[in-house]
C-alpha cells in the first residue's frame, strides 16, 4: 500500500472539509468572486454581482437579470424586482421595455436538477402603438412564493385610471387565475398559506 505524499493528504483534507462544511458554505461555491448575498433560504442564495442578480444552490446557478435600477445602453431592458426566494425556487417580476412596449412577467425557476422547467406567466403589456394589444394586468406591487414552487401576486391595472388591482394565483404546474379584483386591494400585503391565498382589500383580510 501505498501512503499518500504530504501534498495528497492536504488535497484529500481540504476536500473532506468541503463535503462536511454547512450548506451554507456549499451555497456560496457558485457565487462569482465580489458578490455579495441578497437573500438566503435553506441552501439557496440569491447574489448580486455588480448590476446582475442570480440565484444559485449547491452549484446550480440561474441568472435573475439587472437590478431595478440599472437600466442597460440598449434598445430593450428588463430589470427584476420582487425577487422571492425559497430553499428548492426561486421567483421575481421581469418588466420588460422594448421598443417602446412594456411587458411584465413573473417568473418561477426550480434551483434543482430540473431547473430548465421555467414558468413565465405573463401578468400584461402596455401598447406601444396601433399594432400592439393591450393584454393582461401590469406590473406586480407583491408576489408570494411557497417552498413547492406555487406563486400569487397583486398587479396593478396599467389600462385603467380607476387604480384597480387584481391578486392572481398560480398553483405549481398550473396557469394563473384571478382571485379578485378592486380598487381598495392592499398593493402589498400578499400571504399563501398551505393552499390558501391572503390579501386585504377595504381593511379585511380574504383568502382564496
Amino acid at each position: 500500500m501505498t501512503l499518500p505524499t504530504g501534498g495528497e493528504l492536504g488535497l484529500v483534507v481540504v476536500v473532506i472539509a468541503w463535503l462536511v462544511a454547512p450548506t451554507g458554505a456549499q451555497a456560496r461555491s457558485c457565487a462569482a468572486p465580489g458578490s455579495r448575498v441578497a437573500q438566503a433560504a435553506g441552501q439557496a442564495r440569491v447574489f448580486q454581482h455588480g448590476v446582475e442578480l442570480y440565484a444559485c444552490r449547491l452549484g446550480q446557478r440561474v441568472r435573475i437579470g439587472y437590478t431595478i435600477n440599472h437600466l442597460p445602453d440598449e434598445p430593450c431592458n428588463a430589470p427584476a424586482s420582487l425577487i422571492t426566494l425559497q430553499p428548492r425556487y426561486v421567483a421575481w417580476l421581469e418588466s420588460a421595455s422594448c421598443h417602446e412596449q412594456s411587458n411584465w412577467l413573473v417568473h418561477v425557476v426550480p434551483l434543482t436538477a430540473d431547473g430548465n422547467r421555467r414558468r413565465v406567466l405573463k401578468d400584461g403589456n402596455a401598447t406601444c402603438a396601433a399594432a400592439c394589444t393591450d393584454l393582461g394586468v401590469g406590473p406586480a406591487t407583491a408576489l408570494a412564493l411557497t417552498p413547492g414552487g406555487s406563486v400569487a401576486w397583486i398587479a396593478t391595472d396599467a389600462h385603467s385610471n380607476d387604480g384597480s388591482r387584481e391578486v392572481w394565483k398560480a398553483p405549481a404546474g398550473q396557469p394563473g387565475r384571478r382571485l379578485a379584483r378592486a380598487a381598495d386591494i392592499d398593493r402589498r400585503f400578499l400571504t399563501w398559506t398551505d393552499s390558501v391565498v391572503g390579501w386585504r382589500q377595504g381593511g379585511t383580510l380574504h383568502r382564496g
